[in-house]
């Protein structure tokens, strides 16, 4: 069976939005004029944030707790321990700058009961992910 063109444009919509959640509009663009244009790209760019899968999605939804790196490397304290966890640690907090800042996240209940849970720690740079670091899954 073929898709049709209607399921194939949707998915590029999709896969469109979804490309451009990552995006970041330069500084001082001018904003464009209010119209009916806008009114339908607000509507997407709502329907997407609810129900996009990306992991910038996701996390920015599922992130509970800001914290210092101190007190994340206090909580996996005993994961510290092993040389290779340690390491990549390092390299994810090395990626912190002024300003970013370390949230915890952890995916809804339904999620860990279908055995595709997830929780870690992300980097925020204001509303965009700027890196993750998950320390569980299932």
């Amino acid at each position: 069976m073929r898709p049709s063109r209607a399921g194939i444009a949707f998915g590029a919509v999709l896969l469109a939005l979804c490309i451009g959640c990552q995006r970041e509009e330069p500084a001082g663009k001018p904003g464009p004029q209010p119209g009916a244009a806008d009114a339908q790209k607000a509507v997407a760019e709502a329907l997407h944030k609810r129900d996009c899968i990306c992991d910038q999605c996701l996390i920015t939804r599922w992130r509970s707790r800001k914290l210092s790196v101190e007190q994340a490397e206090q909580e996996i304290k005993q994961d510290m321990a092993h040389p290779l966890f340690q390491a990549e640690w390092k390299r994810f907090v090395a990626k912190m700058r002024p300003g970013y800042e370390l949230w915890f996240y952890r995916s809804p209940g339904k999620t860990w009961e279908k055995l595709m849970g997830s929780e870690g720690y992300a980097i925020f740079d204001g509303k965009r992910l700027v890196a993750d670091f998950e320390t569980r899954m299932n």
